[in-house]
């Protein structure tokens, strides 16, 4: 029933609207940084909103014939690396697997966490025209693309809500709860450590939503280190210990010790922490195999042996190409037989040129044990709408299943994928099923697991990131504001005065190291708007700021959320979509632009980050640039008492310019009062507590937010002693100047009293940035080991 209202409704939908849908999702997907697996960054891909209907007799058989297969998998696993029964018996033969990378010896009597090699997997079939299915491949090392079905369900909801009207499919937005019910029978009985999930890649998508939704860290294999047999994540607060481990890394990159991969890769000492007991990696070491086409083609062998059954589901004819009678199938029909490589790591251009060296009879055996034989099948089409057209495609289906209590459960989660030869762009769509009784969503978290503490500091690449998207997006603002200070100035007499423009734009130039400015001044506003909201690479300008925005917090997907990741993708694709228009701009609307998105950026991140360590690095950035800010301006108005000229006209237009830049000419104005005097000026930017981007205030507010690192004694003081001592050392001279003189104007050369203030300022500042480099952005907490292995 729920079938024939679904096929109703989606035959009412106008090609229009679906054509909208698929947009909106696509712009959304690639606002979130959503590639699907295998492609990376930049390839394309598409989201087909009109959704494959998948009906219960199917769905029974495909479930219990997965659910067999998976059974058989995990006796095969646990037989090969220890009595090896199958090969004995001949079963199957072992050269092939034995000689294989994807076979593990390291792997070899080596027991898997709870004896459970698997506790999540996924498996791609594929329906053949004559109506029976089969299977495309088996994944137990890394399912990839668990989290794709979830977010094309969300957006079909949000871009086509009456395609649900009146229809309500199975749920497929439980996977990562039901991942930490199958862990919660794994937990170590005397509850120490934490349950991490450890990636390669700091910008997979995936593992951040993954993480994000178990509740529980997510870490790169550089922020793991193995100490006496122990895992442990180095963090500010010191060494975190881990007892169970989900890891996103392949069983050829998880230790460079054991595995002699390279050194950058995995986490050298890994297979010490099994061989020891101390942690549980899941899923198991050892399970890649089990991709391994050539071993699949065996699977029905397998479930006979193991399972004593007939096998539900057949698996794909695949064939060795270094059998000589396989091979000369292939040559004979390549249009019924395909070759394929084993390991996955060559494109296809590369077997094509195989193939060319076959016929000639000129490809060496070394590179036919790598290559296997497949059937080349007809499957079964099925409605797809893309490019603005309704059309009929073969398409695969991806399964995902938990494994808890001993027993495969595979779950009604399933992600299409167009498996149509010679296609450029991987199309991707939604599968419903439908049943009698619904499966009731898990409501496990982090939190019902028997742990004492699931929160741990910051770690150091985080802190480090948000310290300089802090840094980066002041600078970007502070450049949009030099700009509408410019343009708000109605008076042309300083934009005509070359002396003085020059001057002052070479300052600006050698802070922000714009180049150009350096030689030549622009002529206009327009020429100005260009130099600092556009740039050049390798300058400081708006959008290159908001590019090394984008930049660190890509390094950081994990650990920012959703809204903050939208709002700062959305901005930085905006501009890098305008910086390829430069002929038809319209600059004003533009900077209008930049305002209302950089607020939204500012506010998300505000709201968001709920004043945690992430927030408070990001805020020590921001004051810190800002400071940095006012003691340029500070050297702009000693240069300014250093000119013989400077009580003309043009001295006091600078000044007002100087003080329209950090938006102080309200508060300079508010205390002092017309007319401008250029040591007032230096004390508003120095002392002032008041003003919000005086240093005396940006320091305090640095000072705050560093406050919390005395919750942990194993971080370092010293940036907050400095910046304390800093924070007295102003103060101090702050009541100096006004013992001197009660209006605060010393009587004396304003430049003996202020340049060696701003430049002893100028450089403890430097030094602040430098020790917290040191301290806490390079994982220093790591060689504090003390306290971890006392008892």
């Amino acid at each position: 029933m729920s079938k024939m209202i679904l096929e109703k409704q989606a035959s009412s939908l106008v090609e229009e609207n679906l054509n909208m849908a698929q947009k909106a999702m696509g712009l959304n997907f690639e606002l979130m940084g959503i590639y699907p697996y295998p492609l990376d960054k930049g390839e394309q891909y598409s989201i087909d909103p009109w959704p494959i209907i998948l009906c219960e007799e199917d769905w029974v058989v495909i479930r219990a014939g997965i659910e067999q297969r998976v059974k058989g998998w995990r006796k095969f696993l646990k037989d090969l690396y220890f009595e090896k029964t199958i090969f004995k018996n001949k079963v199957i033969p072992f050269e092939p697997f034995f000689s294989s990378p994807r076979y593990r010896r390291e792997c070899v009597n080596l027991n898997p966490a709870g004896e459970e090699y698997c506790y999540f997997f996924s498996c791609e079939l594929a329906k053949e025209e004559n109506g029976n299915w089969i299977v495309l491949h088996d994944e137990l090392e890394i399912p990839q693309n668990i989290m794709l079905a979830e977010e094309i369900r969300r957006g079909l909801r949000e871009t086509l809500p009456e395609l649900f009207n009146g229809v309500e499919p199975l749920g497929c937005l439980d996977y990562p709860e039901k991942i930490l019910e199958a862990l919660s029978q794994v937990l170590p009985e005397d509850n120490e450590g934490l349950v991490a999930l450890v990636t390669e890649k700091a910008e997979d998508w995936e593992a951040a939503l993954l993480a994000r939704r178990m509740g529980i860290p997510l870490f790169l294999s550089t922020d793991l280190v193995v100490l006496e047999g122990k895992l442990y994540a180095k963090t500010l607060g010191g060494l975190e210990p881990i007892a169970i481990l989900l890891r996103r890394i392949a069983d050829s990159r998880l230790d460079p010790i054991a595995n002699r991969c390279s050194i950058d890769q995995g986490i050298a000492g890994l297979f010490w922490c099994l061989r020891k007991g101390n942690l549980k990696l899941v899923n198991a070491a050892g399970c890649g195999i089990v991709s391994d086409p050539l071993l699949q083609s065996y699977g029905s062998k397998i479930i006979s042996f193991y399972l004593k059954e007939r096998p539900l589901l057949n698996s794909l004819p695949t064939y060795p190409a270094s059998d000589p009678d396989a091979f000369s199938l292939f040559l004979d029909s390549p249009a019924d037989y395909i070759l394929k490589d084993r390991e996955a790591k060559v494109e296809p251009q590369g077997i094509d040129q195989w193939v060319d060296w076959a016929k000639a009879k000129k490809i060496p055996q070394r590179v036919l044990s790598s290559l296997v034989v497949q059937k080349r099948l007809s499957f079964k089409k099925f409605p797809s709408f893309y490019g603005s057209s309704l059309s009929y495609k073969p398409f695969s289906f991806v399964f995902y299943g938990v494994v808890k209590e001993n027993r495969s459960e595979l779950l009604p989660i399933v992600l299409g994928k167009g498996c149509q030869e010679n296609e450029k762009r991987l199309l991707l769509k939604d599968v419903w099923l439908y049943q009698e009784k619904l499966s009731r969503a898990s409501e496990l978290t982090l939190y019902s697991l028997p742990y004492s503490e699931n929160r741990i500091s910051i770690l150091s690449r985080v802190a480090e990131s948000m310290y300089w998207l802090g840094r980066y997006l002041t600078r970007a603002l502070q450049l949009h504001h030099i700009i509408l200070s410019f343009w708000s100035y109605e008076d042309k007499a300083l934009l005509e005065n070359s002396e003085v423009l020059s001057f002052f734009l070479k300052e600006l130039a050698d802070y922000f190291s714009a180049r150009a400015f350096k030689s030549s001044y622009p002529k206009d506003h327009l020429s100005l708007f260009f130099q600092f909201f556009m740039g050049s690479k390798g300058e400081d300008s708006v959008i290159n700021c908001i590019s090394r925005c984008f930049e660190n917090g890509a390094k950081i997907r994990d650990s920012i959320p959703p809204e903050v990741w939208i709002s700062l993708s959305s901005l930085y694709y905006k501009l890098q979509k305008q910086s390829f228009e430069n002929k038809n701009l319209d600059s004003t609307q533009l900077i209008s632009d930049f305002s209302l998105d950089s607020a939204k950026l500012l506010s998300a991140i505000d709201e968001h980050l709920l004043r945690n360590e992430q927030w408070k690095f990001f805020q020590v950035g921001r004051f810190y640039e800002k400071a940095r800010f006012s003691i340029l301006l500070s050297r702009f108005c000693l240069k300014l008492i250093e000119k013989k000229d400077s009580q003309g006209y043009n001295f006091l237009a600078l000044l007002e310019k100087i003080l329209k830049l950090s938006s102080a000419l309200y508060a300079y104005r508010s205390l002092y009062h017309y007319p401008f005097s250029a040591h007032k000026a230096i004390a508003l930017f120095l002392f002032d507590e008041q003003f919000s981007r005086s240093v005396s205030f940006c320091l305090d507010q640095v000072e705050t937010m560093l406050k919390f690192i005395e919750r942990f004694p194993s971080m370092s003081a010293k940036p907050l002693s400095i910046i304390r001592y800093l924070n007295a050392k102003l103060k101090r001279w702050s009541e100096e100047l006004k013992a001197t003189s009660p209006s605060g104007v010393t009587n004396t050369d304003p430049v003996f009293v202020y340049k060696p203030w701003i430049e002893q300022i100028e450089k403890e500042l430097f030094e602040f940035h430098l020790l917290l480099t040191d301290y806490y952005f390079t994982h220093q907490s790591a060689i504090q080991t003390s306290k971890v292995s006392s008892p």
